[in-house]
C-alpha cells in the first residue's frame, strides 16, 4: 500500500512484536521460542509471499506479471557524476531504467547463454564483481536454468578466489572489468580445468574505469586453453537470443546460490542457499515492512550483493514493485572536485525514499549534517537546536503532530541524503542509540535490521511505523529462542530474559558447504541455528508482547583483568559517534582492567583539535596523532562521550592510539569484504603503538 511521505515517530507498545509460543514445552536454561506476533493463531510460520511464489525465479516471473512496464532497475551513464549538484533537479533523472518486463527477457536471455556456452542444470558460475543490474542478472538468469550461482566478494583477494572456485568447482566465471587481472592470475596459478566459460561486465558504468586493457589477459590466457569461452555480458546475451533454452523450473528445496560468510570471525564459510530460503527471506521482510513499500517508492542498491542483505532487499523490492537505482559505497555523497565543483552522489542522483546502511554510513551521515548545522548562522542553529528537543519530547510523549518540526529539521538532512527519504534500515552491526535517535529525528525513522548468512538475513527487523530505539520484531519466516550463556551470566532466567539467540525457520542453513565439523556445532536437532549472539526480550506494557534486542556477541565479548567481560563492539559503535573518529576499534585483554581506542582520526575533526592547542596543522600527520597535548584531547573526547552514553567505568576507555591510515579497507587487511573489522590485524599492525601507551617496552 502507498503511504503518506512521512512516519510520525512515537514510541508505541503496540503489536507486531513478538509472543511466545503458549503450548510450546518449556525447557530448563531456555526461553519458549518465540514468533511475530502476526502469526497468533497461525499454525506455522509464512514461508511464501504469496502461493504463487515458491523460488527466486518466480519472484522475477510474478514481478514482470503484475509490473509490467514500470522501472525497475537504474543505472547512471558514466560521466554523470560530473553534473554539478547545485544545479541538479531533484529525482533520479540521472538515472536510465529497465522495465520489468524487459528485465524478465534479459536473465532468459542470460540463461539461455549460460546453456550455450556449455552449463547444465546445477551447474555453478563464480560471481566476481560490484553490486550491478548485470550482476542480479546472472543470478537470476542461472535461477532460470536451474543453475547455482556462488559469490565472491569484489575485495576477495587471490588465494580466497583460487579457494572459491576450487572448493565449489564452478564452470564459468562473471567478472567485472577491474577484475579480470585477479581472474587471469587465479586461472594461471591454478589449472582450475573444470571453468569452461569467463563472461566479463562490458557495461558502462562511473563507478570504475573499463577499458579493454583490462580484459586483454583473459584472452592471452584463452589462448593457452583450448576450449575455453571469453565473452562480454552483450556476447552472453546475445547467444542467449539466438540459442533459446526453455527455462528449467527449478523446485524450492533446490540449490540456489551457495553465500560465504565475512570471515570476521575466522575463515569464511560456504553457506548453501535453497530457492525456499531466498523466498521465505522475502516474505520475512514483506512481513515487517511490506505494508509500508509500494511501486511509487525507490531503493539506493549499492551494499554488496555477495552479501545476504543486500540480495535479500533487491529480490523483496522486485516484490514490491519498488525501483532500483544502482550506486556504489564510494560515489554515495555529493564531493568537491579538484577544480572546486560540487559534484552529484548517488543520494542525490536518486533522492531515494528507502535505503539500507551500515553504522559507519550513518555516523557519516550524521557527521554531515552536525557540520552543515555548524556552518549555518547563530538564529539557524539555535532554531535547529530548539526544535529538535521539541520534537523529541512530543514523541518521547507519544503525541502525533510533529510534522510541522519536520520541514525545520529535515533541511539539513536534506543537503546530505536527498529530500524524499521515508524511512532506513541499519544493519551489519549496532549502531549507537545516540545516532539512530538523532536521525530519526531529522532525517527519517532509522530502524534496527539483523540477520546472518546463515538465516539469509533474518533474524529481527523494527517496524519504522512503531518506530523504538534498539528494538525489534521478528520477522514471521522465522521463530526465536534464547538459551543459557553461563560464561558472561547471560540467563533465560534474568529479568529481562537474556541468552545466545538461536533461530529455526526455512531461511536458515541445515548446514555449511562440505565443513561437517562446522556444521555441527551450528545446526542442533530440531534445526536450531545456534548464532553467536547474545539477545534480549523486552516484555512491553502490556506484558504478553515482547520488544527483542540485540545486545552482545560471544566472539566480541572480551574478559578483563578484574574478571568482567565487556563487549567491544557495542562500545565501538558509541565512540563512533565522537566527532574525532572516522573509525575506531576498540581494543581489550584480560591483562588491562579497561579498553584502549584505536582510532583513525577525522581530517577535519583533527584538524580543529591541533588548532585549539596552538600546533600547526601542516606538520605531518604522524607528528601530529602522537603529539601529547592531541592525544590526550582525543582521549578527553572519548570519555566525554562514554560519559553521555553512561558507561560503566570498566567501558571508558584508559587510552587513545591515533594511527596514520586514511581508512581501513579489506584492501589493506584491516577489514572484512563487507566492512567488519579485522580485530586482530588491525591489533597486530599497531602493536607497536598500544605498548607505547601502555608504557611497554
Amino acid at each position: 500500500m502507498t503511504v503518506s511521505p512521512e512516519f510520525s515517530v512515537r514510541a508505541s507498545d503496540s503489536a507486531p512484536f513478538s509472543t511466545p509460543l503458549p503450548r510450546a514445552p518449556l525447557i530448563p536454561a531456555e526461553t519458549r521460542p518465540q514468533r511475530n506476533a502476526k502469526l497468533a493463531g497461525r499454525p506455522g510460520l509464512l514461508s511464501q509471499p504469496n502461493t504463487e511464489i515458491q523460488t527466486v525465479y518466480d519472484i522475477v516471473n510474478w514481478a514482470a506479471e503484475i509490473y509490467g512496464d514500470k522501472p525497475a532497475l537504474g543505472t547512471r551513464a558514466s560521466g554523470t557524476e560530473n553534473t554539478n549538484a547545485k544545479t541538479e533537479s531533484p529525482g533520479d533523472s540521472l538515472y536510465t531504467y529497465i522495465s520489468y518486463r524487459d528485465y524478465l527477457i534479459v536473465i532468459r536471455d542470460v540463461g539461455s547463454g549460460l546453456r550455450a556456452v556449455g552449463l547444465q542444470k546445477t551447474d555453478k558460475i563464480l560471481v566476481y564483481a560490484a553490486t550491478s543490474p548485470q550482476w542480479l542478472s546472472i543470478a537470476h538468469g542461472a535461477s532460470s536454468q536451474s543453475m547455482v550461482f556462488v559469490t565472491a566478494y569484489e575485495a576477495l583477494g587471490l588465494a580466497g578466489l583460487e579457494h572459491s572456485l576450487e572448493s565449489t568447482g564452478a564452470k564459468a566465471i562473471f567478472v567485472d572489468h577491474h577484475l579480470c587481472q585477479k581472474v587471469t592470475s587465479a586461472m594461471t596459478i591454478k589449472a582450475l580445468p573444470r571453468v569452461e566459460a569467463i563472461v566479463y561486465n562490458d557495461q558502462p558504468s562511473y563507478t570504475f574505469n573499463s577499458g579493454a586493457e583490462w580484459i586483454k589477459g583473459l584472452f592471452e590466457l584463452k589462448k593457452t586453453r583450448p576450449g575455453l569461452q571469453v565473452l562480454s555480458f552483450s556476447q552472453l546475451c546475445q547467444v542467449g537470443r539466438s540459442k533459446i533454452s526453455e527455462p528449467i523450473q527449478p523446485d524450492r528445496e533446490d540449490l540456489c546460490a551457495i553465500y560465504y560468510t565475512s570471515g570476521s570471525t575466522g575463515i569464511p564459510k560456504g553457506v548453501p542457499v535453497k530457492h525456499k530460503a531466498v523466498v521465505a527471506a522475502v516474505t520475512g521482510l514483506d512481513s515487517v515492512i511490506g505494508d509500508y513499500l509500494s511501486p511509487s517508492d525507490s531503493f539506493l542498491a549499492y551494499l554488496p550483493l555477495a552479501h545476504v542483505l543486500e540480495f535479500a532487499f533487491e529480490n523483496s523490492c522486485l516484490f514490491w514493485g519498488v525501483k532500483m537505482g544502482y550506486g556504489g559505497a564510494r560515489t554515495l555523497f555529493n564531493h568537491v572536485s579538484p577544480s572546486g565543483t560540487l559534484k552529484v552522489g548517488d543520494l542525490h542522483a536518486l533522492q531515494p525514499t528507502f535505503m539500507i546502511g551500515v553504522p559507519a554510513i550513518w555516523e557519516r551521515i550524521k557527521k554531515a549534517i552536525f557540520s552543515s548545522v555548524e556552518n549555518s548562522s547563530f538564529i539557524d542553529r539555535l532554531a535547529f537546536w530548539s526544535w529538535l528537543k521539541a520534537k523529541e519530547v512530543w514523541a518521547a510523549a507519544g503525541l502525533a503532530g510533529t510534522g510541522g518540526l519536520n520541514g525545520i529539521l529535515s533541511s539539513a538532512a536534506s543537503e546530505v541524503v536527498g529530500s524524499r527519504l521515508r524511512f532506513a534500515m541499519s544493519g551489519g552491526g549496532p549502531v549507537a542509540e545516540s545516532t539512530q535517535n538523532f536521525l530519526t529525528m531529522v532525517m527519517a525513522p532509522l530502524v534496527n535490521g539483523y540477520g546472518l548468512t546463515e538465516t539469509m538475513a533474518m533474524g529481527g527487523l523494527m517496524d519504522p511505523g512503531q518506530w523504538r530505539p534498539g528494538c525489534m520484531s521478528i520477522p514471521a519466516s522465522i521463530e526465536m529462542k534464547l538459551v543459557d550463556y553461563h560464561d558472561a551470566g547471560y540467563l533465560t532466567s534474568n529479568i529481562p530474559s537474556q541468552g545466545e539467540i538461536w533461530i529455526r525457520g526455512d531461511s536458515v542453513m541445515q548446514g555449511y558447504f562440505d565443513n561437517d565439523d562446522e556444521s555441527k556445532s551450528a545446526v542442533v536437532p530440531g534445526g536450531w541455528l545456534r548464532t553467536g549472539d547474545i539477545g534480549q526480550w523486552e516484555p512491553t506494557c502490556s506484558g504478553d508482547d515482547f520488544h527483542f534486542r540485540i545486545i552482545d556477541r560471544k566472539k566480541n565479548l572480551v574478559k578483563t583483568l578484574n574478571g568482567e567481560y565487556i563487549a567491544v563492539e557495542k562500545l565501538e559503535s558509541i565512540y563512533r559517534s565522537a566527532k574525532l573518529v572516522a573509525n575506531i576499534c576498540i581494543h581489550a585483554s584480560p591483562d588491562r582492567a579497561k579498553p584502549t581506542a584505536i582510532v583513525i582520526p577525522s581530517p577535519p575533526a583533527l584538524k580543529e583539535l591541533v588548532k585549539r592547542h596552538g600546533l600547526d596543522f601542516r606538520c605531518k600527520t604522524s607528528a601530529l596523532t602522537r603529539h601529547p597535548l592531541v592525544v590526550h584531547g582525543a582521549l578527553m573526547q572519548l570519555q566525554q562521550i562514554a560519559q553521555e552514553a553512561g558507561l560503566t567505568s570498566i567501558e571508558v576507555v584508559e587510552a587513545v592510539v591515533l594511527v596514520d591510515d586514511a581508512e581501513w579497507t579489506p584492501q589493506n587487511g584491516l577489514t572484512t569484504a563487507v566492512g567488519k573489522l579485522n580485530r586482530r590485524g588491525i591489533v597486530t599492525r599497531y602493536q607497536g603503538l598500544l605498548d607505547r601507551v601502555h608504557g611497554e617496552p
